[in-house]
C-alpha cells in the first residue's frame, strides 16, 4: 500500500523569479561575451555555496521535517544571493556601453527643483554628529535588508517576503540597464570637489579615496581596459538611479502591517533617505527615480503574484500530496 504525506508546497513567486533570473542570466552572458568580458570563477565561489546551501536546507526542511517557514526563508534566501551575484557584473557589464554622460542633466534637474547640493552638502558636513548618523545608517542599509528578509521569513509573512524578493529583481535588473543607457559619475567627480570643500570632513564616498576607486573601475569600463571581472573586487559604480534609495524603500513597503516593528525602518529610511545624496554621492534626482522605481516594481511584483497564485490554483500556500 502506497502511504501518501504532504510537503510544503513552493511559493508562487519563486517560479517566477527563476524564469526572469534565468533569462537575466542568458542577456548577461551574452552581453558580457559580445562586449570581452571574463569572470574568475573563484569569486563566485561563496555565492553559489550560500545559494546552494540554503537550497539544500529548504529542501531537507521540505521533504524531512517539513516546516514551511523555514521553506520559505531558505528559498527566498537563496534567490537573494543569486540575485546578488547577478546583480554587481550586471552594472559593471552595463558601464561598457559608454553612452554619453548625462551628469549634467542631472545636476540641471536638480537645479530646477531648487535644490542645491554643494550648499546641502556642505551643511549636512559641517556637523561631524550629523554626518556620523547619516554615515551609519548608509553603512547599515544592506544589512537592515537581510536583517528584514529573515524577520518575514521568520514570522510567517510569506506573501510580503515574496514581493519583497521579486520587488528586488526588478529593480536590480531596471537599474543595471538604467545606468547603461544613463551614465553617470557622482556630483563629487561631475564638480571636482573634494574633502577640502568640506571643511575637512569626509562624507563615505571620499573616504580612502573611494571616489577615485569609483573612477578608476567606472573609466576602465568605458574606455575598454578593464574586463576581468571579479566578485569580491566590485564596488557600487552606480549613479543614476541610486541603489541605495530602492533597498530602503523597499525595507518600508515590506515592512508594512508589522506593528511596532515597523517604525525602526521607517525612520532608517528616512535617514537614509537624507544621508544618500552626501554620504552616496548621488544627485537628488537619482533618490527621486529609485523611490519611483521601486514603487513600480512593487507593483509588478503583486501583479506577478496574482498571476502566479491562479495559474497554481492557490492563493497561500497549500501541501503537495507525494508519496512515501
Amino acid at each position: 500500500m502506497t502511504c501518501v504525506r504532504t510537503v510544503p508546497s513552493p511559493p508562487p513567486l519563486l517560479k517566477v523569479n527563476i524564469l526572469i533570473l534565468m533569462a537575466l542570466f542568458g542577456i548577461e552572458m551574452l552581453w558580457g561575451y559580445l562586449a570581452g568580458f571574463s569572470i574568475e570563477i573563484s569569486s563566485i565561489s561563496l555565492l553559489v555555496f550560500l545559494a546552494m546551501l540554503f537550497m539544500g536546507i529548504g529542501l531537507f526542511y521540505t521533504y524531512i521535517r517539513e516546516d514551511i517557514i523555514i521553506v520559505n526563508l531558505m528559498m527566498w534566501l537563496a534567490v537573494f544571493w543569486v540575485i546578488y551575484g547577478f546583480g554587481a557584473p550586471l552594472s559593471y557589464i552595463a558601464a561598457s556601453a559608454n553612452f554619453p554622460l548625462v551628469d549634467s542633466y542631472l545636476f540641471a534637474f536638480d537645479q530646477s527643483l531648487g535644490l542645491d547640493w554643494v550648499s546641502y552638502a556642505s551643511l549636512i558636513t559641517s556637523s561631524p554628529t550629523l554626518l556620523s548618523i547619516l554615515t551609519t545608517a548608509y553603512s547599515l542599509t544592506l544589512w537592515i535588508f537581510l536583517a528584514v528578509l529573515v524577520f518575514l521569513g521568520l514570522t510567517g509573512r510569506h506573501e510580503a517576503l515574496g514581493l519583497y524578493i521579486t520587488s528586488f529583481l526588478i529593480t536590480v535588473i531596471a537599474v543595471g540597464f538604467l545606468s547603461a543607457l544613463l551614465p553617470a559619475v557622482t556630483p563629487y567627480a561631475y564638480l571636482g570637489l573634494s574633502a577640502d570643500n568640506f571643511q575637512g570632513f569626509k562624507p563615505l564616498s571620499l573616504n580612502e579615496g573611494a571616489i577615485n576607486y569609483f573612477l578608476s573601475d567606472f573609466n576602465a569600463l568605458r574606455d575598454g581596459s578593464l574586463r576581468e571581472l571579479s566578485i569580491g573586487k566590485m564596488t557600487g559604480i552606480v549613479t543614476f538611479p541610486s541603489f541605495h534609495a530602492v533597498l530602503t524603500f523597499v525595507t518600508v513597503l515590506a515592512m508594512r502591517g508589522t506593528g511596532w516593528f515597523y517604525y525602526p525602518v521607517l525612520v532608517m529610511f528616512v535617514i537614509t533617505l537624507f544621508a544618500i545624496p552626501v554620504v552616496g554621492g548621488h544627485y537628488f534626482i537619482d533618490v527621486f527615480i529609485g523611490l519611483a522605481l521601486t514603487w513600480v516594481a512593487w507593483k509588478m511584483a503583486e501583479k506577478l503574484q496574482g498571476y502566479a497564485a491562479e495559474e497554481k490554483g492557490q492563493e497561500n500556500f497549500p501541501l503537495q500530496n507525494v508519496p512515501t
